[in-house]
């Protein structure tokens, strides 16, 4: 599963195309945001793959215009949200003309990954789940703290961990015990996932351009 996007009259560094045809001046147009999910199955009596976008996952947005008034006024564009999701509606997310990430919040995420995995179970049963390591999909079912956080605060996470503290630490100590510890608090998406019977990979980082 994953989560793109693309500006109108996107063109890459170097395009081909025929003689004939008209090439877009680079820019940052309306941008439209995908979120969907494909799976991929080994027929057991065919021995073959078959794969399909799974159902009611394919989602897509323009970020450019915005939802309803709350002023009880009806927008112009307030047809074109008919078929958002609701949490997309009330986020009242706005065009971001540089990138995506920063409307796409980890509360859109959650509310559209919970529909996810319940309609997954249903349909195919329990599967192996694989999406990128985007911040928001590596939430920590427990906060993980900060160089900048206080040393009381340090201390009252190590504490409720079950971490050994030695007397008269100093705060760069105490940090650094938060750091060798940190990979023993699960992420909020695995764990939900295994409560659902599926196993969820990230996968390793990547660029198409790469």
């Amino acid at each position: 599963m994953d989560e793109s996007y693309c500006h109108l009259y996107h063109t890459t560094n170097c395009t081909w195309m025929p003689s004939y045809g008209i090439v877009y001046s680079p820019g940052r147009g309306p941008l439209i945001v995908i979120f969907g999910a494909i799976i991929v199955m080994h027929n057991g009596n065919t021995n073959k793959l078959f794969g399909e976008v799974v159902p009611n996952s394919l989602l897509i947005w323009d970020l450019s215009i915005k939802p309803p008034s709350l002023r009880e006024r009806k927008r112009a564009n307030a047809d074109v949200w008919d078929n958002i999701p609701e949490v997309i509606q009330n986020s009242n997310i706005v065009a971001d003309h540089i990138d995506y990430h920063e409307n796409f919040i980890a509360e859109i995420f959650k509310d559209l990954f919970d529909k996810f995995y319940a309609n997954i179970k249903k349909r195919y049963g329990s599967v192996n789940i694989h999406m990128d390591g985007a911040r928001y999909h590596k939430r920590r079912i427990k906060q993980v703290l900060t160089s900048n956080s206080r040393k009381n605060a340090l201390i009252a996470w190590l504490t409720s961990a079950g971490i050994d503290i030695l007397e008269n630490s100093t705060k760069a100590e105490l940090y650094e015990l938060v750091k060798q510890n940190k990979a023993n608090i699960p992420f909020k998406y695995v764990k939900i996932a295994r409560e659902h019977g599926h196993n969820l990979f990230y996968t390793p980082p990547y660029h198409c351009e790469f």
